[in-house]
Parts: C-alpha cells; structure tokens; sequence
C-alpha cells in the first residue's frame, strides 16, 4: 500500500515537473490568469455599477429584505443609506401610528386613508376606470381580489364616483358619500407632498380630477403591506417610493457606465502586463538554447543543460546537437579532405621536383634523358588529372550546380559510350564487353553527366585491377521495389574485387586502397563524382552485394524511365 502511494506521489511529482517544463503550459497558465483577472475584474466592475444604480433608486426588493425586521419593531435598518428617500409609515391594527419616516408622511396619511391604498401583494387592489353616464364624466372604482377559473381577477364589489369626486353607488367604501381628491389619488397609487392632490392635471381635458395618471417629479408611488410579528401583533406598513425622473435615471445610469468604462485601463494594463510576462516566459525557455548557440560559436562545444530548456524547444535542441556534430564531422572531413590533397599532390610533384632538378644540375646521363623526360610527363598528368577531379568533384558539389535535362533514347547513348570506353578497356585488360537492350529507352537526363559517370566506372575498373581484367556494361529495362519503371546501367569487372574494409565508405572522397595511392592510382574521387553525377539526374549508384556470373564486381546505376 505505500510502495503504491509513493508510485502515485512520484507519478505526479513527474508530471508536474513535465508541466512545469513546458512552454505551452506556462504560458497557457499565465493566459488563464490573466483571463481570470479579466473576468473577476468584469464581474467586480458589474457588481458596482449595479450597485450604484441599486442605491440610487429604491426598491421594494430591497425593503421586502427588511421587512420581518420592521415588522418587529426594529426601525434602525430604515436609517440605511439604500432607503434614502423612501416613506415609510408603520401602524398597529388599531391605526395608531408607530414609526413614521417623516413628519410631512405621517400628516399626509390618516387613518381613514389606509382603506384606499392598494395592497403590495396584490390579493386586493383597487382599479378605476373612466366613463361617461349621461353625458357626464364618471369613475368606477373596482376592488379586485383572487383569480377565477379563467384567470381573471374576481370583482369584490364597485363603487360609482361624479366628477365632484361624490359616491353615486356601490358599498365598497361603506357609507361614506364622498372622498378626498387625496384619497382618490390613493385610489391610483399616487401621493404628491405637500398634502395636495396626487393626479396630474390633464389640462387638454378640462377637468379638476382626471382619471388619466401622469406620474410626474414630486410623486411618489405608495402601497401597503401587512404581516405579524414575532411576537403575534400585526402591523401595516406603508410605503411611499419616488417617482424616478429621466434626468435622474440618465444621470445615474451615465453615472453607472463611467464604473464600467474604469474596465479599460485595467484590461489594458492587465494585457501590457500579460505581453511582458509572456514574452519574458519565452525568452528565459530560449536562453538556454541561445546561450548554447553563442557558445558553441567562441568555443565550438555545446555544454548545455536540456533539463532547463523548454519541452517544447527540446527537438530544436536535439537538433542544433547533431547539426553541430555534422558540423565538427564535416569540419573533421574537411581537415582529411585536405591532408589527402596534400599527400595525393605531394606525391607526383616530388617526383616532378625530382626529375627537373635532375635536369638543371646536368646530372641526368644522356642515354637517359628521354626516359627521364618521359617519367616527368607522366607524373605532370597524375598531378594534372588529379587537380581535374578535384575541381570536378567541387563543382558537382556546389548547392548551385544544375544538370541540363533533356529527352533521349538512353540505348542509343549507351552505345555510344561503350564505343569510346572500348578502346580504353582494350588498352588495359582482357577486352571489353558492351550489353545493351534494344529498342527505345526513353529517359530525361543529362547524358553528359551520365557518360562521365558510366566513364569513371570503367575507368576505375580498369586501373585499379591487375592486367587482363575483362570489363563489362550492361543495360536494360525494369521496374524498381514500389513498381515503377527505371532503367539499369551496370559496370562489371572480373578483377580481383572490392577490399570489404573500403566497402561502407566506397563512395566517399579520396577513399582508395593505401596500395593504389602508393603507386599513384587515382585520386580516390571517381567514385564520389559519377555518383553526385547519378544523383543530379534523378537516379541512385550502388555496389551490388552478389556480382551476377561471371564479374567479381558491379557497380549499378538506376535511372528513372519515361
């Protein structure tokens, strides 16, 4: 059960290690921070702006939180800023008055006046409406209360009112006659202070009490409400809420939007801040990377530490290793390259120096000479031959050297060649033998290029096997392993083979027997040239593994056919 838990314990303490090390995690953490900041720093921002709006203007939400409180007697909440401006009036059953918000409140309500003013819950209200009896202006007063099976609201009874605010009929208000142009407004849960009539007068219609309500500044919105406190008793609680105007409202609410404009310099910072950190997150992950880089420059060896490099740059570093190991190989291969030149050059231009100076000191006999003068020719086209190669080798080497393509009838040229290698292969073996498939082998190829390399094949195998080496090319058609048409060259010798020590890097430069360098056989490129040259035009050289009967070597070169 431990040995499992320190697993586990140690299985995380990888993987954070693993986040911890990426570049993307960092980085995405960084982001959900800074995401979250702009989120929390939304919300705050909307919860201010709200707010301010909230205690601008009061609410019967924010009174209902309240409520219980008032209901006990407790009075001291209604001291809060959010109730500025809001009327309050608490009676007992009886109608005796036991808080007032305001002196100028508590004068304007009477007893009397608590009938006529809508309850908060809606379960009674009063509704008027205007109509015409007679010719005369009248209203009627309906108190509603519940819902039917309908959905419509139950009429409890009515009440008719004239224009001089008299009670025509209906038993809704008992057996009073008439009723204050006060109470009216009450009707229409409406008050204006000071103690004057809360309609707004409709001075298009003519008339002292219209039905038509224009809440206007000044005005207050007023209900009631009911409840029992704790200890039993019932109170009724009026409330009388302002009118809220345009001008207020649209100061508020530019109010309100100048919080939620205070965003902007915040997210604007937060984004500066996230630029910079990101940006240094990315810059300490390539440091590392970086400082390998300058110091492989002054030094030439890298000694950095992957485990402080970024997951996510560990491929480039990987990479950035093994091209410096290219380079060091390439620089090491450039050194051999260059003390082969030297040793292959050195070695003809001895026996030149040699031979000329022979001849200024006068010391050569004079049955001599024409040898002499033969063997420093000879020595002059070893050096010559090889400075040749050497510039040949180099330019099919360079990034920028373009083979010329065209459309041909590869048999033709083989026959071609193999007519001019000919003399050449009589020259030093046991004949040469030229097998070419007939018929059109349409390839597109540089067949310059393709002749010295076929050239050089020959050419090797020639001089680097003992005399009456017979020497072959053969050429037909096939298919390579994924199916497409090619056409193969070989160059086949019956000499004595390839040393298998020279075999993995046959095809390098200035790679020859110590044996052939000794007696100035080649420069040891031939190889690398005709195959450069085979690359250039599209195809492959290789040596094969098992010469086909009777060559004891064969070199293959495969081409691609149209």
């Amino acid at each position: 059960m431990r040995g499992s838990i320190r697993r586990r314990v140690a299985s995380l303490g990888s993987f954070l290690k693993g986040v911890g090390s990426s570049l993307t995690a960092r980085c995405l953490t960084v982001a959900g921070l800074y995401a979250a900041f702009v989120a929390l720093s939304v919300m705050t921002v909307a919860g201010l702006s709200d707010a301010h709006i909230s205690n601008a203007f009061v609410s019967d939400a924010e009174f209902d939180e309240v409520k219980q409180t008032v209901l006990n007697d407790d009075y001291s909440v209604l001291a809060e800023k959010r109730f500025a401006g809001m009327e309050v009036l608490v009676l007992d059953e009886s109608g005796k008055t036991l808080y007032s918000s305001s002196s100028m409140f508590s004068q304007a309500i009477s007893k009397d006046d608590i009938a006529f003013i809508n309850e908060e819950e809606w379960d009674a209200r009063f509704s008027v409406f205007e109509e015409r009896v007679d010719g005369e202006t009248m209203y009627r007063v309906l108190w509603l209360g519940g819902h039917d099976n309908t959905g419509f609201e139950t009429i409890m009874g009515y009440a008719l009112i004239d224009h001089d605010l008299n009670i025509v009929e209906g038993t809704i208000f008992g057996d009073r006659t008439s009723i204050t142009p006060e109470q009216f407004g009450l009707l229409n849960g409406v008050i204006e202070f000071p103690n004057v009539s809360t309609a707004a007068v409709d001075d298009s219609s003519g008339d002292d009490y219209p039905f038509n309500m224009i809440l206007r500044e000044g005005q207050y919105v007023i209900s009631r409400t009911q409840g029992v406190n704790d200890e039993g008793e019932t109170r009724i609680i009026v409330k009388a809420i302002p009118v809220i105007n345009s001008a207020d409202y649209d100061r508020v609410f530019a109010e309100s939007q100048g919080i939620m404009l205070a965003l902007v310099p915040v997210i604007a910072v937060s984004t500066i801040v996230l630029f910079v950190v990101e940006t240094r997150l990315i810059r300490s992950s390539t440091r590392p990377l970086v400082r390998a880089i300058e110091e492989y420059s002054a030094t030439h060896r890298v000694e950095a530490e992957p485990e402080k490099i970024a997951s996510e740059l560990i491929p480039v570093y990987d990479g950035f290793v093994d091209l410096t190991q290219r380079l060091e190989g390439a620089q090491a291969e450039k050194q051999r390259m260059i003390a082969d030149i030297s040793h292959d050059i050195k070695t003809p231009l001895t026996a030149i120096r040699g031979y000329a100076q022979a001849f200024r000191d006068g010391v050569v006999p004079p049955d001599r000479t024409a040898a002499y003068a033969q063997a420093l020719c000879a020595k002059a086209e070893v050096a010559t031959s090889m400075v040749e190669a050497l510039g040949e080798y180099a330019a099919a080497e360079h990034p920028e050297y373009r083979c010329e393509l065209e459309r041909t009838d590869l048999a033709c040229d083989l026959e071609r060649i193999c007519a001019g290698l000919e003399p050449i292969a009589d020259q030093y073996g046991d004949g040469f033998e030229a097998r070419i498939e007939t018929g059109p082998i349409e390839v597109e190829v540089d067949i310059e290029l393709v002749r010295r390399a076929i050239t050089n094949l020959v050419s090797n195998a020639c001089v680097h096997n003992a005399p009456g080496t017979r020497v072959g090319v053969i050429g037909f058609c096939d298919t390579d392993d994924e199916g497409r048409p090619v056409v193969r060259v070989q160059v086949a010798d019956t000499g004595s083979g390839i040393d298998p020590g020279l075999v993995s890097t046959l095809f390098e430069p200035f790679v020859t027997s110590n044996a052939a360098r000794s007696i100035g056989k080649g420069s040891g490129l031939g190889l690398s040239i005709a195959r450069r040259f085979v690359e250039l035009n599209g195809g492959s050289l290789r040596l094969l593994e098992e010469a086909p009967e009777p060559w004891s070597t064969c070199f293959e070169i495969v081409l691609p056919r149209l």
